[in-house]
């Protein structure tokens, strides 16, 4: 057997001992070793794994990786809170640029009489109505971003 197999093979039944799994060898008509979870030949040979119990110190520094792991994967969950608090900033400026460039538009059709001077009129009011709503949600985005930067620190 070639090294590599056996390195293969080892890992295979460091692995499969571990999740407690009956491991059967069997040969076939040619002389090929098979392992396999169910007895593959009448003849089938059990067999029995004996793992040596994590040391101390293979337990912390598990520990120690797992640990790492985690501040990593938090890391990276703050990193895509703040993206996504960043993107809905955006998002509302641009849905408040949208509308007020919609607004600008329906006012270039205001007819230059009393009735067009009332309309624009009414379309200015929304206009702002439209930016005083716009920026108090984009402020309160640009706060929720503000906090969560705060928070990654």
């Amino acid at each position: 057997m070639k090294p590599i197999d056996i390195l293969f093979i080892a890992s295979f039944l460091i692995i499969a001992s571990s999740a407690s799994a009956d491991i059967y060898k069997c040969k076939d008509a040619r002389g090929q070793v098979t392992f396999s979870q169910m007895p593959c030949a009448p003849d089938a040979k059990k067999i029995i794994v004996k793992t040596p119990e994590p040391t101390a110190e293979d337990r912390e520094q598990a520990n120690a990786t797992m640990e790492k792991n985690n501040a990593m994967v938090e890391a990276q969950q703050g990193t895509r809170r703040i993206n996504s608090a960043k993107n809905q900033v955006d998002e509302l400026i641009a849905e408040r640029d949208a509308k007020l460039q919609q607004l600008r538009i329906k006012k270039l059709y205001a007819a230059n009489n009393l009735a067009g001077a009332t309309w624009e009129k009414s379309i200015s009011e929304e206009m702002r109505a439209v930016t005083e709503r716009y920026n108090a949600d984009i402020e309160s985005a640009r706060a929720r971003v503000r906090e969560l930067e705060s928070q990654k620190k």
